[in-house]
Order: C-alpha cells, then sequence, then structure tokens
C-alpha cells in the first residue's frame, strides 16, 4: 500500500443484523475493531479517522433515474460474483412502509419489484444517508475490493469454505497482519469481518489517493463505489 502520515488511520464498515462493525487500519496494521448499534454513533466514536468506507448504498436514484449507473458498473467489474450486488431500489420503493407497497411503487414507476432482503436494507440505508454529507463517508462494495486485490473476478462465494481462504490469502497478499484473537470483533460473522477489512483496504486507498471509483467516469455528486 501507499505510505500516508503514520498517525493516520481509516475505518472500514460493514452492516450486521444488530448494527455496524468496524475495524481501523494504520497502514497494513489492525489497530482496532469495535461494533456500534448505529452509524452516528460510530462516526462520533472515530472522529479521528481520515476515511469511513461503508458497505451500504449512498444515494437513491428515484424511479426516473433508475438503475444506479454504479450498481451496475460493480456488477461488471465484479464478474461471477455480480449477484452479491443488488442494483439499490428506487427511492419510492424504499421509502413505502410495506414490501407490498414497495413492490407496487416498483410496479407504478415501470421498474422490477424490489426484494424482501434489499427492503429490509433500507434502515441502515437512510441511517447512513443522513451522514453522506460528511467528507469522510465514502461507499465501498468489498467484493469489488476484493476483485481489485485479485486484480480479476475471485472464483468462489464468500460464504464458501474456498471462498474464505480465497478472501484470506488476498487480505494476506496484501500485507494486512491479522492477529489470531480478534478479541470481541472475533465473535462477529467471518464473512462480516472480512468485508469490514475490504472495506478498510480500500479505505486506506482513498485516504492514500489510489483508490479508483466505479463507474469510472462517475460526474460530481453522482453515486460511485470506491475500490
Amino acid at each position: 500500500m501507499t505510505t500516508i502520515a503514520s498517525s493516520e488511520y481509516v475505518v472500514g464498515v460493514d452492516g450486521t443484523r444488530d448494527g455496524w462493525v468496524a475495524i481501523r487500519l494504520a497502514g497494513t496494521d489492525p489497530v482496532g475493531a469495535a461494533s456500534y448499534a448505529d452509524f452516528g454513533a460510530l462516526l462520533t466514536h472515530e472522529a479521528g479517522a481520515s476515511v469511513v468506507a461503508v458497505d451500504m448504498p449512498i444515494g437513491l436514484p428515484t424511479a426516473h433515474a433508475w438503475p444506479r449507473q454504479a450498481d451496475l458498473a460493480a456488477r461488471t467489474f465484479i464478474g461471477r460474483m455480480r449477484s452479491s450486488v443488488f442494483v439499490v431500489p428506487p427511492r419510492e420503493a424504499l421509502e413505502a412502509p410495506t414490501h407490498a407497497d414497495a413492490v407496487r411503487a416498483c410496479r407504478d414507476a415501470g421498474v422490477p419489484g424490489v426484494s424482501q432482503q434489499a427492503f429490509a436494507l433500507r434502515h441502515k440505508i437512510f441511517e447512513v444517508a443522513q451522514y453522506s454529507a460528511d467528507s469522510r463517508v465514502h461507499e465501498v462494495h468489498p467484493e469489488a475490493s476484493f476483485a481489485a486485490m485479485h486484480g480479476a473476478p475471485l472464483r468462489h462465494g464468500k460464504r464458501t469454505w474456498n471462498g474464505y481462504h480465497e478472501r484470506l490469502a488476498l487480505i494476506a497478499a496484501a500485507g494486512i497482519r491479522l492477529p489470531d484473537d480478534l478479541g470481541d470483533f472475533g465473535r462477529a460473522g467471518v464473512d462480516d469481518v472480512l468485508d469490514a477489512i475490504a472495506a478498510g483496504w480500500t479505505a486506506w486507498r482513498i485516504a492514500a489517493g489510489v483508490a479508483r471509483c466505479l463507474p469510472a467516469d462517475a460526474p460530481v455528486g453522482a453515486a460511485r463505489i470506491w475500490y
């Protein structure tokens, strides 16, 4: 990784059922890990971080501007793992009171319906949206980060045995030295830990000024996924 100020640290964040998990990286060294009930508390506690990279959509399209070009570009970039990137539903659907209403809003707008899984993410999406003006906060997708580490799309899904070792090997090759015992953070799901680390890797690239985004030609103010 590119070296920047030794005093600087960044944070990679992944959402969980109960809140958020975060790992702090200073260069290739994990310097801390934590869990938070809400994103605002995370930003307050991590006030010293220069970049906070989060695996959550930032910037919702209206039905007339659907789909987000960032989602389409990420699916192409990730290749065989493209199904891990869900195309963010239009704002009108995520603001609906029930899933049935969300599906109806999509139908009325002439766009595909929204899945239960995507609709369930709306609370976290809107939670992060409250802090989108914070210049430290950037959208990432861990599978894009891992593909960038690898230089090509990955071969295995992250919840498989082969996928776990594929991603762990990439983290090691990137020079990130993980301790065997991550303390309380080690009780988080394996995929959540791996995703937070991948987000942290991209956060460090953003801080170092070497990160790239999807789509590469995204205009100022448009949604973009960093890697």
